[in-house]
């Protein structure tokens, strides 16, 4: 307490003795800085590697403090200014207090608490559904950090994605001519889409009270040459698929040939009876956070009862016995 009051004492001095033209300024040594790496980085819709953190729309938020100021950082947006992180107002190491840090990115569509003790970051009913298809990565420091007179090292975090993805990847398996198109909403349905999430040391974090299944959709595409390719992908919460055909996807399909004519398929609809609904059942598994899972399908003729032309053993000729003539050696 004693050793408080002096230097609140000093501060008071130092103020005092200062014209209106003086800036009081403390060593920069003191306030406390940010460095920031993304460990594991994944392709995403939304992709967040370290130079998308430093992107103009990019940053994390830091929580953290000590003991009996567990809310120095509240929330608090750490941008790139082009050559370090930076945030304002700025915070200062205060000498011996053991702090505690935890970061995420991006902005969701819920704010964290954090909690000191744990120095855990709790969300609570994080969306990903199609409205918010963000890959969310999430950090927590391993140690406390023991604030020093000067010298105080920045804060680094390592991130890692806290999301799975999954890309579902339709091959067009007609020779060239034939016109694949993916028509009448494409739609992945039963991926749960809401759940709560705490951050942990050595991975992202864990998930718990996973549900609320919705649609995911895209508009389709037309695949034009042979073994064209669509591949849709979609940012989902980590979770398992207890049975297979837990997550169904579902399309239309559209054949044309080159000539833009219709190529009539068995049980087709439409003027051209070209027209036909499938659906893919996802097989039973596990989408874990940080993995990507791809299910790859070949749109041909098979599908559509068409009979595809084939040929037999062919009929060889046989050569006929050799026609012998004698000749004389000279």
């Amino acid at each position: 307490m004693k050793k408080s009051m002096f230097m609140m004492g000093m501060v008071v001095a130092a103020l005092a003795s200062c014209t209106n033209e003086d800036v009081v300024s403390i060593p920069s040594s003191k306030a406390i800085g940010f460095d920031a790496f993304v460990g594991n980085t994944t392709k995403a819709v939304t992709p967040i590697d370290l130079p998308g953190l430093k992107g103009d729309d990019g940053g994390f938020y830091v929580f953290g403090g000590y003991e009996t100021l567990p809310s120095v950082f509240n929330n608090t947006h750490i941008t790139w200014n082009g050559s370090s992180w930076e945030y304002s107002p700025l915070s200062y190491w205060k000498e011996g207090e053991s702090y505690k840090f935890a970061a995420y990115a991006p902005a969701l569509n819920v704010t964290p608490t954090f909690d000191y003790e744990s120095g855990t970051l709790t969300f609570k009913d994080v969306k990903s559904d199609m409205d918010n298809q963000k890959d969310f990565i999430a950090a927590q420091l391993l140690d406390a950090i023991t604030a020093q007179a000067s010298g105080n090292a920045p804060v680094q975090f390592t991130f890692r994605h806290a999301m799975a993805m999954i890309k579902i990847s339709l091959k067009n398996g007609f020779r060239d001519g034939v016109k694949v198109q993916i028509a009448n909403g494409f739609t992945v349905s039963g991926i749960n889409t809401q759940g709560d999430f705490v951050t942990t040391t050595g991975s992202a974090g864990t998930w718990s009270n996973v549900d609320t299944k919705a649609d995911f959709t895209d508009g389709g595409t037309t695949l034009e040459a042979y073994e064209a390719t669509y591949e849709p992908e979609f940012i989902v919460i980590p979770q398992t698929l207890a049975n297979a055909g837990d997550v169904t996807v579902k399309f239309s399909v559209i054949l044309t040939d080159a000539n833009g004519d219709a190529v009539p398929v068995t049980g087709g609809s439409g003027a051209g009876q070209n027209v036909k609904t499938l659906t893919i059942k996802i097989p039973a598994g596990t989408w874990n956070q940080q993995n990507r899972y791809s299910y790859s399908a070949t749109i041909d003729g098979r599908l559509f009862g068409l009979q595809s032309i084939t040929f037999d053993d062919p009929t060889v000729e046989t050569w006929p016995v050799y026609t012998n003539t004698d000749v004389t050696i000279e």
